[in-house]
């Protein structure tokens, strides 16, 4: 006989399918892409956050290397005689590296760094005070190189940032010029600072050190570092102590107490 095939209708069961639904992917992905644009925008602020702090602390670092050098007699030049278009052995010219001149330029983008020679004046008295040391003895210039160009340094402040005034003086760059001069008599540095001027010239130092009331000892000089659209928080700013006589006088403020807009 021929054998049959028996189905159990028990046995039949409908195999049911899994899955999403359209609604339910395109939820996924636009949940998904919010997070990832969250991500994303955390992750670009915190970058910009650390561009800024680098650049406020690298000019930091920048401004205290000038008084490292003046305090440790540091001179890169290799030409030896500092006042005339000829060169004498070391040690043997007629004038002597005292210090920088600091001053803001390219509209709070950057510095420059000149250095400040001394030429002994014939006249030269010696005395206790070591200010007038600078004024009595010697005749300051910015010093040359041979070819008759100025020694300069610049410095480029980073990802485009630019030193602005801050919300006491009127809104724009800032503009400042520090002289510092190392006594060669005592060791000291002094800081002499102008606010207001970015003239390099050698009457403008000489002007300075003259100054019977000392003003440019008295000025505070507070640099706000705009980020330049990385934050539109509130800014940093470098802060340089009256008459700073080493590294440490250079600070940096925070942005709450900065004072800056």
């Amino acid at each position: 006989m021929p054998s049959r095939l028996c189905y159990n209708d028990g046995e039949m069961k409908q195999r049911k399918t899994t899955g999403f639904t359209i609604i339910e992917t395109m939820l996924f992905l636009a949940i998904s892409g919010f997070l990832f644009v969250a991500i994303l925008a955390s992750t670009g602020n915190t970058i910009n956050n650390q561009r800024y702090h680098d650049t406020v602390y690298s000019l930091q670092s920048f401004i205290q290397k000038q008084y490292s050098e003046i305090i440790n007699v540091s001179n890169e030049s290799s030409k030896s005689n500092c006042s005339a278009a000829s060169e004498v052995l070391r040690g043997q010219s007629e004038c002597v590296i005292l210090g920088r001149y600091i001053s803001t330029a390219n509209d709070g983008a950057s510095l420059k760094v000149y250095k400040v020679i001394g030429i002994e004046k014939s006249t030269a008295t010696s005395g206790n005070d070591d200010i007038k040391i600078f004024s009595e003895q010697y005749d300051l210039e910015i010093y040359k190189l041979l070819d008759g160009q100025l020694d300069v340094e610049e410095y480029d402040l980073e990802w485009g940032a630019k030193l602005v005034n801050d919300a006491s003086s009127e809104q724009g760059p800032s503009h400042f010029s520090i002289l510092l001069l190392r006594s060669p008599e005592s060791g000291i540095v002094r800081t002499f600072t102008d606010p207001s001027n970015e003239s390099f010239n050698n009457e403008k130092i000489n002007s300075i050190i003259a100054d019977e009331s000392r003003a440019y000892l008295e000025n505070n000089i507070t640099a706000c570092v705009d980020s330049n659209g990385l934050l539109s928080e509130p800014k940093s700013a470098i802060f340089i102590h009256a008459n700073a006589a080493v590294q440490s006088d250079i600070e940096v403020i925070g942005d709450k107490d900065s004072n800056c807009r």
